[in-house]
């Protein structure tokens, strides 16, 4: 595992927005195929040599594709996650289940041009939850078989992290978990979770810095749904002008800091947002405004901090 985790860049290039529209604070929709290879030629000019797509996130995982095909040299450099959501067959048989997910992968290893998928993902964890068996015998196999290198999943809750962990649970062999971190969801930095996930032999990648774009929408554009987080957005600019730094700074900053993840998955529209991202990543954060985080932002509710709720 060093040698591959030593290809993975601390910046992550989240794809999703390359693939379809995406984000609340999304005002340019999906980029256009020139816009989208001019995004991920800068990032690894830039160094970033880890992309994350998944299957359902539209043209994003061809586009990523008609990247390696045009740069074949770079593919021993580059660590690419994707992710799928099984569709159970009519025949639940486990046989069945593992076959739909050998479809399902090689549909994205073609899409993306790749011969091994570096990290292949459950893009959610109820399917690993449902279907252990089969998944713990395709990830088996599909590793035997070169398909993929490692098998991680996507959480959403520490209480999925906590099953994981569970020794008693029969859970599918996994080496990377994905989960969501940002100043306003901080559950995952609780009763030492990353801690004891990384003590397990995990690699983490989080995702969400910037909760979809929520962030950067101004309180007048907030929709209907979460106005309650006007208040939240309010106090956020706050902290912004008394410490002089930006929303993307002292977001990218904040995880960087307080979790130390293996990758911060970022997302962009464009070149110029990417720049801004690599720019943030670098920019210094005092140890005091972790703590004044920390403090402002203890009991945001879950209909804020979880976008699947607007």
């Amino acid at each position: 595992m060093d040698k591959e985790k030593s290809k993975l860049s601390k910046l992550t290039l989240g794809t999703v927005q390359l693939g379809m529209p995406y984000g609340i604070a999304n005002r340019s929709g999906m980029p256009d195929e020139a816009i989208a290879q001019d995004i991920l030629e800068e990032a690894w000019r830039n160094g970033i040599t880890s992309f994350d797509t998944a299957a359902a996130y539209g043209e994003s995982e061809k586009r990523i594709g008609a990247f390696v095909e045009k740069h074949p040299e770079r593919v021993p450099f580059l660590f690419i996650a994707t992710k799928g959501t099984l569709k159970p067959p009519s025949a639940l048989t486990e046989e069945a289940l593992k076959r739909a997910l050998f479809e399902q992968l090689e549909t994205s290893k073609a899409a993306l041009r790749l011969p091994t998928v570096p990290l292949y993902m459950a893009h959610r964890y109820e399917d690993l939850r449902h279907y252990a068996k089969a998944y713990s015998a395709f990830f088996r196999q599909a590793k035997e078989q070169g398909r993929i290198r490692w098998a991680g999943v996507s959480l959403y809750s520490p209480e999925e992290a906590e099953e994981i962990l569970n020794p008693q649970r029969d859970t599918p062999p996994l080496d990377v978990l994905q989960i969501p971190l940002n100043l306003f969801d901080r559950r995952f930095l609780e009763n030492r979770l990353i801690e004891r996930l990384r003590e397990s032999g995990f690699m983490i990648f989080t995702r969400s810095v910037f909760l979809q774009g929520l962030f950067f929408l101004p309180t007048d554009s907030i929709p209907e749904k979460i106005q309650e987080a006007a208040p939240l957005l309010r106090q956020l600019a706050a902290l912004s002008s008394e410490y002089d730094i930006g929303i993307r700074e002292m977001a990218i900053g904040y995880v960087r800091r307080r979790a130390d993840p293996d990758s911060i998955l970022v997302g962009v529209e464009s070149v110029a947002q990417l720049r801004e991202n690599l720019e943030a990543f670098e920019h210094a954060f005092p140890e005091e405004l972790n703590r004044k985080i920390d403090r402002t932002f203890i009991d945001v509710p879950p209909s804020i901090y979880d976008p699947r709720r607007w």
